[in-house]
């Protein structure tokens, strides 16, 4: 079993409420979706990864009449991971700690420097790989959410589509350790600047909206991201 796998698996906690829902009792992929607030297709994602580890199995329930259910269930096998813990996380803790010396506007200001020096950094990076000079949400949805999210890890999914406008979810949020024990500081003004700075590198009429959040105690973090309509599409 790849460790560098179950590391990523552990790391998400949308799969570890999976994983304790069906150590209890058998579920469908509605039944897991409904408790965990989730799409269908979302909590997919997550069984397959969960699978390909044989942390659980599925199993068909017949009834009288109909196809037969499809029902998933922990198989309570025993893991060891010898990949080392994210240290990083205990290093980005103690940085946090250092900063929260300073008065609470100057740390929320040095965060917003990093932040816009983050988003645009990757905003700029996007646009060389890509070799694109405008970013519609065609653009945006394929590179951004589909590519560049994807391979960090975000599990996102692409919730409405418009010309005008995508609101997209990230069910994985590789900070969430600090996000949830800081999350004015992480999510309010870290992340918040990140998207902001990232957005307005790749075209100045991008706006981003922060909706829901993962460090806030919701099941995901949501955005919407939204052009002018003279921008959208040109």
């Amino acid at each position: 079993m790849e460790d560098r796998a179950l590391a990523e698996t552990f790391a998400s906690a949308v799969r570890m409420r999976i994983l304790n829902l069906l150590s209890t009792t058998p579920k469908s992929v509605y039944d897991i979706a409904r408790e965990v607030g989730l799409r269908p297709t979302a909590v997919r994602f997550h069984l397959e990864k969960l699978l390909r580890l044989g942390l659980i199995e599925e199993h068909e329930k017949r009834g009288v009449v109909g196809r037969p259910r499809l029902l998933y269930r922990a198989t309570g096998k025993r893991v060891e991971m010898a990949f080392p813990q994210r240290h990083y996380i205990v290093l980005s803790e103690a940085l946090i700690n250092a900063l929260l010396i300073f008065d609470s506007k100057e740390v929320e200001e040095r965060l917003r420097r990093v932040g816009v020096e983050i988003g645009s950094g990757l905003g700029k990076s996007l646009i060389e790989k890509t070799g694109l000079k405008f970013w519609g949400p065609d653009a945006f949805k394929e590179h951004f959410i589909e590519g560049m999210l994807r391979d960090y890890g975000a599990q996102p999914e692409i919730v409405e589509d418009s010309p005008k406008s995508i609101r997209y979810r990230e069910n994985n949020c590789p900070f969430e350790e600090l996000a949830v024990k800081h999350p004015a500081l992480i999510c309010d003004v870290l992340d918040t600047t990140i998207n902001v700075a990232l957005c307005r590198e790749l075209n100045p009429s991008i706006t981003c909206k922060n909706v829901k959040c993962i460090g806030h105690g919701d099941a995901y973090c949501e955005y919407i991201v939204s052009w002018n309509a003279e921008d959208a599409y040109t």
